[in-house]
Protein backbone atom coordinates (compact mmCIF):
# COMPACT_ATOMS: atom_id res chain seq x y z
CA UNK A 1 0.00 0.00 0.00
CA UNK A 2 1.04 3.23 -0.72
CA UNK A 3 1.76 5.90 2.25
CA UNK A 4 2.86 9.24 2.49
CA UNK A 5 4.72 11.60 5.08
CA UNK A 6 4.94 15.26 4.91
CA UNK A 7 6.26 17.26 7.22
CA UNK A 8 6.09 21.07 7.61
CA UNK A 9 9.84 22.37 8.54
CA UNK A 10 8.68 25.60 9.22
CA UNK A 11 5.93 24.26 12.31
CA UNK A 12 7.22 21.12 12.86
CA UNK A 13 3.79 19.75 12.32
CA UNK A 14 3.18 16.34 9.81
CA UNK A 15 0.81 14.75 8.36
CA UNK A 16 0.76 10.62 7.55
CA UNK A 17 -2.10 7.96 8.04
CA UNK A 18 -2.48 6.91 11.53
CA UNK A 19 -0.48 4.05 12.06
CA UNK A 20 1.87 4.39 9.69
CA UNK A 21 4.41 6.25 11.94
CA UNK A 22 5.37 4.71 15.32
CA UNK A 23 6.36 8.05 17.70
CA UNK A 24 6.68 6.65 21.26
CA UNK A 25 8.25 9.73 22.27
CA UNK A 26 5.60 12.28 21.37
CA UNK A 27 3.43 13.41 24.16
CA UNK A 28 1.01 15.51 22.02
CA UNK A 29 -0.30 14.32 18.59
CA UNK A 30 -3.46 15.40 17.52
CA UNK A 31 -5.36 13.47 14.92
CA UNK A 32 -7.64 14.95 12.23
CA UNK A 33 -9.99 12.54 10.43
CA UNK A 34 -10.43 12.75 7.10
CA UNK A 35 -12.20 10.05 6.08
CA UNK A 36 -14.48 7.47 7.28
CA UNK A 37 -14.99 4.45 5.76
CA UNK A 38 -18.65 2.97 7.16
CA UNK A 39 -21.51 -0.01 5.99
CA UNK A 40 -23.55 0.94 3.49
CA UNK A 41 -26.67 -0.39 5.09
CA UNK A 42 -28.30 2.86 7.40
CA UNK A 43 -29.36 0.36 10.25
CA UNK A 44 -25.80 -0.73 10.27
CA UNK A 45 -24.23 2.51 10.26
CA UNK A 46 -26.04 3.78 13.09
CA UNK A 47 -24.98 0.82 15.15
CA UNK A 48 -21.64 0.88 14.12
CA UNK A 49 -21.39 4.80 15.16
CA UNK A 50 -23.49 4.16 18.54
CA UNK A 51 -20.52 1.40 18.78
CA UNK A 52 -17.76 3.64 18.18
CA UNK A 53 -18.92 6.70 19.99
CA UNK A 54 -19.38 4.22 23.06
CA UNK A 55 -16.46 2.09 22.99
CA UNK A 56 -14.16 3.74 20.58
CA UNK A 57 -11.85 3.45 17.80
CA UNK A 58 -9.81 1.09 19.35
CA UNK A 59 -10.15 -2.42 21.18
CA UNK A 60 -12.34 -5.61 20.71
CA UNK A 61 -15.29 -4.25 19.91
CA UNK A 62 -13.83 -1.63 17.15
CA UNK A 63 -12.02 -5.32 15.81
CA UNK A 64 -15.09 -6.53 16.20
CA UNK A 65 -17.07 -3.66 14.06
CA UNK A 66 -14.05 -3.88 11.21
CA UNK A 67 -14.65 -7.83 10.32
CA UNK A 68 -18.55 -7.23 9.57
CA UNK A 69 -19.64 -8.73 6.58
CA UNK A 70 -21.13 -6.19 4.15
CA UNK A 71 -21.15 -3.37 2.00
CA UNK A 72 -18.96 -0.52 2.67
CA UNK A 73 -18.68 3.25 2.04
CA UNK A 74 -15.51 5.31 1.84
CA UNK A 75 -16.70 9.01 2.88
CA UNK A 76 -13.48 11.98 1.89
CA UNK A 77 -14.69 15.31 2.66
CA UNK A 78 -18.25 15.65 1.07
CA UNK A 79 -17.44 13.16 -1.63
CA UNK A 80 -18.81 9.38 -1.50
CA UNK A 81 -18.18 5.74 -2.82
CA UNK A 82 -20.09 3.57 -2.15
CA UNK A 83 -20.73 -0.36 -1.91
CA UNK A 84 -17.17 -2.52 -1.64
CA UNK A 85 -18.00 -5.77 -0.51
CA UNK A 86 -14.80 -6.02 1.42
CA UNK A 87 -13.56 -3.39 4.22
CA UNK A 88 -10.03 -4.18 2.88
CA UNK A 89 -10.80 -3.09 -0.26
CA UNK A 90 -12.78 0.56 0.87
CA UNK A 91 -9.58 0.95 3.35
CA UNK A 92 -7.17 0.27 -0.07
CA UNK A 93 -9.40 2.59 -2.20
CA UNK A 94 -9.24 5.22 0.71
CA UNK A 95 -5.27 5.65 0.91
CA UNK A 96 -5.15 5.97 -2.83
CA UNK A 97 -7.86 8.61 -3.17
CA UNK A 98 -5.96 10.27 0.17
CA UNK A 99 -2.41 10.04 -1.10
CA UNK A 100 -3.19 10.94 -4.68
CA UNK A 101 -5.34 13.73 -3.01
CA UNK A 102 -1.80 14.89 -1.32
CA UNK A 103 0.45 14.22 -4.56
CA UNK A 104 -1.75 16.66 -6.53
CA UNK A 105 -1.91 19.32 -4.11
CA UNK A 106 2.13 19.74 -4.21
CA UNK A 107 2.09 19.79 -7.93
Amino acid sequence: MKSFLELDVVTGQFRTFLGDLDIPSAKEIKIERVSYILPANPVLRLMFKILREVFGDNGKIADWTRRWKCAWVVKIGSSKWSEFKDRQKALEFERAMITAKVMNEKE
